[in-house]
């Protein structure tokens, strides 16, 4: 289980419970087009990459509420290599060593935490 992300409430700064899963499944496949291909993508300096995923809270939030979001302290990527995804994964029949990292986990941070507004359900 990753704890990656912390949440507040941005007026009473009151931490929010986020839902957290325990995820158990085999060893990643490094194969370029294989079942965990989308998992993987090629950053470039410059080009902003957004990603997105649902998150659930134990706790109540309110719509209209302001909220923010952070990465954890000390939280990393322990596995990257350089170069384009298509040229470092793995080929089918074809090891070219990409679950190897290519060096040292990369500590990430934010210069400041993410703030949204949470909004009302539309009917």
């Amino acid at each position: 289980m990753r704890d990656s992300l912390v949440a507040f409430d941005k007026a009473t700064r009151e931490e929010l419970i986020l839902h957290t899963m325990v995820v158990r499944r085999g060893p990643v496949n490094y194969t370029l087009g294989g079942p965990d291909d989308e998992f993987f993508v090629t950053l470039e300096p410059g080009k902003p990459a957004e990603f997105s995923t649902p998150f659930g809270y134990g706790h109540t939030t309110l719509p209209g509420h302001q909220y923010l979001v952070d990465l954890q302290e000390g939280e990393s990527v322990d596995w990257w290599k350089k170069g384009r995804k298509e040229d470092v994964l793995n080929l089918p029949g074809k090891d070219r060593g990409a679950s190897r990292s290519e060096g040292e986990p990369i500590v990430l941070s934010l210069d400041e935490p993410v703030e949204y507004k949470l909004l009302p359900l539309e009917n």
